[in-house]
C-alpha cells in the first residue's frame, strides 16, 4: 500500500462521481504499463481458510478465491484515503460478484465508521450496491467479501466505487425528455418512392429479388421472423434513449438503470429493411427517428467510463461499430423519410462520433488485427464509407485502406490448416461479419462474389466442420475457448455453399434451413445460393465418421461408430495461446456418445457474469493439474501447447500433445498427454509429467450427468450409455465427485477429481470406457491388464498393447483382423 493519495472525485454527471476507477488498469493490449494502480493502495487479507490472489487487470480488479468456509468472510480489502466528500451522501459499489458471495463495505467519514453495504449478495451480472452516509471527510474504505456457501473456487471483480447526492440524483432522473417524435425540419413526408437510395447491399433489381424470395419457404419464414421483430420494435420510443452515450452494450460496464434502454442499432436496421421491402411507411419513419436519435446522443461510447477524464480505458469500438452500420443503412433504406438536413446530421455523426474511434483502434491497437475485433469493426468502416462516398468521394481512399486491412486481417486470423485460435464461437462471429464485407466489396468493384473472396476464406471453410458437436441435431459447434454451444449462422452456411463444392456444407445448410428456429437475418436472404436443392442436400448425412487434424491450431477431431452402433465423438485440444480469447484447455478433451455430451467443455457464460473467469481455468477442464493452495494456471502470455502426433488406422486413433509450455513457467519440465484408442469404446489417457518440485496431481473430468464413484474410479450415467473411468497403473489417494460451479447455460456441473500421491514425476494412465446403458444388451468389452510396463488388451479377434517402458516414449500396437499397426508416440 503506497499511502493515502491518488484518490479524487471525478464527476460523471451533476449528481454522481467516481472515486475509485478500478477499471483503469491500462489498455486491453497491455502495451502501456501504468506506474501505479488503484489496487496498489489496498491491503488485502485472506480469512476462513480461503487463499487466492487479487489482481489488477485491464478492465477491473479481479479476485480469485480457492477454498474458504461457507458463511464466513474470505477476503478483506482496505485502504486509507483523504477525500472531501461534502455534497455527497450515498456510496456506490459497481461490482460483479456471484450470488454466493456477499459484500460488506464500511467507510470512515469524519472519524465515524458507517456500514454502507451490509452483506449484500451479487447476481448473474455486474450490479450496483449502495448505501447512505453523512459527513465531509472520507478517510478509510474497508470492503469485505463473505461466502454464503463454500465453492471449491470462485471469482469476482470490482469495476468502480463512487458517490452520489441522492436529492440531486432524484431530480436528475425525474427530468423529462425534451426530444419529440416530430423532429421538425428533419423528417420528410415520405412521399418519395421507397427504394435503395445508395445501393450498399442491393439496388432496385436486388430488392425485387428479395421480394420474390420471401413469397415461398423457407424465406417467407426468415423474413417473417424479421418482420415480427420489427413489429415489436414499433413500441420503442427512440427519443427517450437519447443521452450521453449510445444505448445498449454489455452489462459489464453499463449502469443498471440504463439497462432498460434499447440498443437502437439493431431495431433501426430491421425497421428500415422491412419498411423498404414491405413499403411500410410507419416502419421506415421509425427507423429514421432511430437514426436521428443515435445522431443526437452526445457520444457513441457504450459507457461513461469510456470517456471519463483521466482514464485511458475503453472497450474498443463495439458500440461505434453498431451505430455506424445502423446510421448508414437507414440513410440507404429509409432515406425518403429524411430531409437533406437530417441526412447531413446523420452523416456528420458517422464522421465525428463513429469513424474516429474506429480509426484510433486500427492505428494504435495491433492485436485487433490478429483476432475477431479488427475484422468485425472493419464492417462499420466499409458500410459507413460506402454511405459517405456519394456525397464525399474522398472517402474512396480510406475505403481502399479498409479493404486492404480486411484482406490482411483475414490472412492473419486464418492459419495454414484453416483453423483459428479463438474457437468456433468467435469464428462464427468473425466470419458472419467478414463474408458480408467481402460481398459488399465485390459489389463495389463489380466482381463476382466467389471470384473476389480470398483463398484464406475457402481454407477456413473446413474448420467449423471439424468442430461440430454430435449433440442435438448435429449443427452446434463445440464450446471451445470463449465460445458458446451454438450453430454456424445460416447466412454463413449459405455463403460457404456458394464458395465451396462441399457436400457437408450443403447438408449442413439444409439442416439449418429445416431448424425450428432460424435466426432472422437480411444478409441470409442476400447470401442464399441461387438454385440450391434443399431436399437433395438434406439427404446427405451430417454426423458421419471423420478424422480431422488441425496441426497449427492444435485440434484433433474423431467421430467413430462402435460395434453396437453408438457414435463416439472425441475432440482433443492443444495448440498455441490466443491471448485475448482463450481458456486453459491445452491437453483437454471432449467426449460425446450419441447425442449426449458425457465429458464436457463448460464453454463461457455472459462476460458480465462473475464466474466467467472461473470457467476458463485449467481445473475446470478435463486435465491433469498440479495441486496448489493457489491454483496453478495456463496463462495467456505463454507459447501454449503443441500437437506432436495424431493418426488413425482402421478403428484405432492416437493423439499426443506436448503441453509443458502452456503452463506458468517453473511448474513443469515435461508435460505430455497421449490419448490412444484401440477402438471407439476405449480411450487410454496417458499423462506423463515431470515437475520442478514434488506435488500431488489431480485428474479432473467434468460432466452434467449423474456420477457414481468408488475407491477405484467413477461411472458417468447417461440416458443411452455409460462412461467408466478407471485408473489403470495407479491407485488414487482420493476420488470425489461433486457439483463445482456452472457451465455456459448457468447449469450445475459435476467435477470428478481423482487425486494422485505427491511425487516429482508422474506417469498416470486412465481408461475411459464407453458402455451401453444399464439394462441394454451387453456387448463384448475390452479385457485389459497392466503388467508393470505395458497394458495389453483383447476383444474378440482384436488385440492391442501399449508399452510405456521406453525412455520418455510409448509404443502403441494394435492388431485388428488381418491388419496391424505399430506406432511410437
Amino acid at each position: 500500500m503506497s499511502g493515502v493519495l491518488n484518490m479524487m472525485i471525478i464527476p460523471i454527471n451533476i449528481a454522481e462521481a467516481i472515486i475509485e476507477p478500478f477499471f483503469n488498469g491500462g489498455t486491453s493490449d497491455q502495451n502501456e504499463k501504468r506506474n501505479t494502480f488503484v489496487l496498489d493502495h489496498y491491503a488485502c487479507s485472506w480469512h476462513g481458510g480461503a487463499v487466492g490472489r487479487v489482481e489488477q487487470m485491464w478492465d477491473g480488479v479481479y479476485a480469485f478465491v480457492q477454498g474458504g468456509t461457507g458463511g464466513r468472510r474470505c477476503l478483506t480489502m482496505s485502504r486509507e484515503c483523504a477525500l472531501d466528500v461534502s455534497g455527497y451522501d450515498t456510496f456506490i459499489a459497481f461490482v460483479g460478484i456471484p450470488p454466493w458471495v456477499k459484500l460488506t463495505v464500511e467507510i470512515t467519514v469524519d472519524g465515524v465508521v458507517t456500514r454502507v453495504i451490509d452483506r449484500a449478495p451479487g447476481g448473474e451480472t455486474t450490479c450496483e450496491l449502495e448505501g447512505g452516509f453523512t459527513g465531509e471527510r472520507l478517510s478509510r474504505i474497508v470492503a469485505s467479501f463473505a461466502l454464503s456457501e463454500a465453492p471449491e473456487s470462485t471469482t469476482f471483480h470490482l469495476k468502480w466505487f463512487g458517490l452520489a447526492n441522492e436529492a440531486d440524483r432524484s431530480l436528475m432522473l425525474s427530468k423529462k425528455c425534451r426530444y419529440t417524435p416530430e423532429w421538425p425540419g428533419f423528417l420528410a413526408d415520405g412521399s418519395a418512392p421507397a427504394s435503395p437510395h445508395i445501393g450498399i447491399y442491393f439496388d432496385e433489381d436486388g430488392l425485387e429479388r428479395i421480394r420474390r424470395m420471401i413469397t415461398s419457404e423457407p424465406f417467407a419464414g426468415v423474413f417473417g421472423g424479421i418482420r415480427k421483430q420489427a413489429t415489436e420494435d414499433l413500441a420503442i420510443i427512440p427519443e427517450e434513449q437519447i443521452g450521453e452515450v449510445n444505448p445498449g452494450g454489455t452489462d459489464r460496464y453499463i449502469r443498471v438503470r440504463r439497462r432498460a434502454l434499447k440498443d437502437l442499432s439493431a431495431p433501426a436496421v430491421r425497421l428500415a429493411f422491412v419498411g423498404l421491402v414491405d413499403n411500410n411507411a410507419a416502419m421506415s419513419r421509425l427507423a429514421a427517428r432511430m437514426a436521428l436519435s443515435l445522431a443526437f446522443c452526445e457520444t457513441w461510447d457504450e459507457s461513461t467510463i469510456g470517456h471519463l477524464p483521466g482514464s485511458i480505458w475503453h472497450h474498443r469500438s463495439f458500440s461505434q461499430e453498431r451505430a455506424i452500420k445502423a446510421a448508414a443503412l437507414v440513410l440507404d433504406w429509409a432515406g425518403n423519410h429524411l430531409t437533406a438536413e437530417a441526412k447531413r446530421v446523420i452523416r456528420d455523426a458517422i464522421i465525428m462520433k463513429g469513424l474516429p474511434r474506429l480509426e484510433n483502434d486500427f492505428r494504435t491497437i495491433e492485436y485487433i488485427r490478429r483476432m475477431n475485433q479488427g475484422i468485425v469493426f472493419n464492417a462499420a468502416r466499409i458500410i459507413g464509407m460506402l454511405a459517405l462516398i456519394p456525397v464525399y468521394p474522398r472517402y474512396r481512399a480510406p475505403l481502399e485502406e479498409a479493404e486492404r486491412d480486411l484482406h490482411e486481417m483475414i490472412d492473419a486470423y486464418v492459419h495454414a490448416d484453416g483453423g483459428t485460435l479463438e474457437g468456433c464461437g468467435y469464428w462464427n462471429y468473425t466470419f458472419s461479419s467478414a463474408l458480408p464485407q467481402l460481398y459488399l466489396l465485390a459489389r463495389y468493384h463489380e466482381r463476382p462474389f466467389a471470384e473476389y473472396v480470398p483463398e484464406a476464406v475457402r481454407r477456413t471453410g473446413d474448420y467449423p466442420l471439424a468442430m461440430l458437436s454430435a449433440g442435438g441435431d448435429g449443427t452446434n459447434c463445440l464450446p471451445v475457448n470463449d465460445g458458446h454451444t451454438a450453430p454456424v449462422a445460416a447466412m454463413l452456411a449459405a455463403a460457404f455453399v456458394r464458395l465451396l463444392e462441399h457436400p457437408t456444407w450443403r447438408a449442413y445448410y439444409a439442416r439449418r434451413l429445416a431448424a425450428d428456429h432460424l435466426q432472422p437475418s437480411f444478409e441470409h436472404l442476400i447470401m442464399h445460393p441461387v438454385g440450391f436443392d434443399r431436399e437433395k442436400a438434406a439427404k446427405a448425412p451430417l454426423a458421419r465418421p471423420r478424422f480431422i487434424v488441425l496441426p497449427d491450431v492444435g485440434q484433433v477431431d474423431s467421430v467413430r461408430i462402435t460395434d453396437d452402433g453408438m457414435l463416439v465423438h472425441l475432440h482433443v485440444l492443444s495448440g498455441p495461446v490466443e491471448p485475448g480469447h482463450f481458456h486453459e484447455d491445452k491437453g483437454s478433451f471432449i467426449l460425446e456418445v450419441g447425442a449426449e455430451m458425457m465429458l464436457i467443455d463448460r464453454g463461457i457464460c455472459n462476460y458480465g457474469h462473475p464466474m466467467t473467469m472461473t470457467l476458463g481455468k485449467a481445473r475446470m477442464h478435463n486435465l491433469l493439474t498440479p495441486d496448489s493452495p493457489i491454483p496453478v494456471e495456463q496463462p495467456n502470455d505463454v507459447p501454449g501447447g503443441s500437437l506432436i502426433d495424431a493418426g488413425e488406422h482402421a478403428e484405432a486413433v492416437w493423439v499426443a500433445t506436448d503441453n509443458a509450455r502452456a503452463w506458468a513457467p517453473g511448474i513443469f519440465s515435461r508435460s505430455i498427454r497421449r490419448i490412444v484408442s484401440p477402438d471407439p469404446a476405449l480411450l487410454l489417457i496417458d499423462d506423463e509429467v515431470v515437475l520442478t518440485e514434488p506435488r500431488n496431481m489431480t485428474f479432473n473430468l467434468h460432466t452434467r450427468k449423474e456420477v457414481d464413484i468408488d475407491i477405484d474410479g467413477a461411472t458417468i450415467r447417461g440416458t443411452g450409455c455409460q462412461v467408466g473411468v478407471e485408473p489403470v497403473n495407479w491407485a488414487p489417494s482420493d476420488v470425489r465427485a461433486a457439483v463445482d460451479g456452472i457451465d455456459e447455460h448457468l447449469e450445475d456441473v459435476t467435477a470428478i477429481r481423482l487425486r494422485a500421491a505427491k511425487a516429482r514425476s508422474h506417469r498416470l494412465i486412465t481408461a475411459i470406457e464407453v458402455l451401453p446403458a444399464e439394462g441394454a444388451a451387453k456387448q463384448a468389452r475390452w479385457e485389459y491388464r497392466w503388467d508393470g510396463r505395458r497394458i495389453v488388451g483383447s476383444r474378440g479377434e482384436s488385440s492391442f498393447s501399449y508399452d510405456t517402458s521406453g525412455s520418455q516414449a510409448a509404443v502403441f500396437e494394435i492388431v485388428s483382423g488381418s491388419t496391424a499397426v505399430r506406432r511410437k508416440l
